[in-house]
């Protein structure tokens, strides 16, 4: 004797499939988007705490300048820099940048871009 809700039974069952099917296709583009954006974050990171510009290259400064000024003997994080007197400082860390804006001639005397032969 066949069953009398055997044909709906049958396509209940198979529902949950055909959800989890659909579920999946969607979850793969935004797997691979979120991906992309993850890597895209690593690469490029944001600079927005650089919006001004110097009249110095970035390049120049870093050959002179290889220490902070403000915790002198740590070495300077290139992308970590304030704009003085049209030259770039380049600093160790946001809290020696924050330092150094609040009290530049401090530290003038240990950058070589302030030195006495350059004007």
């Amino acid at each position: 004797m066949k069953d009398s809700f055997g044909a709906s039974e049958s396509k209940r069952l198979r529902q949950p499939i055909q959800r989890r099917r659909t579920l999946q296709s969607l979850m793969r583009p935004m797997a691979g988007a979120i991906l992309a954006l993850g890597i895209m974050a690593a690469v490029c990171p944001a600079e927005a705490q650089h919006s001004h510009e110097a009249t110095q290259e970035p390049g120049e400064a870093e050959s002179a300048q290889t220490e902070c000024p403000v915790m002198v003997g740590n070495k300077i994080d290139p992308t970590i820099y304030t704009d003085y007197q049209g030259k770039r400082v380049f600093l160790c860390c946001n809290f020696c940048r924050q330092a150094f804006i609040k009290n530049p001639e401090k530290y003038l005397d240990k950058l070589p871009q302030f030195s006495i032969g350059d004007s």
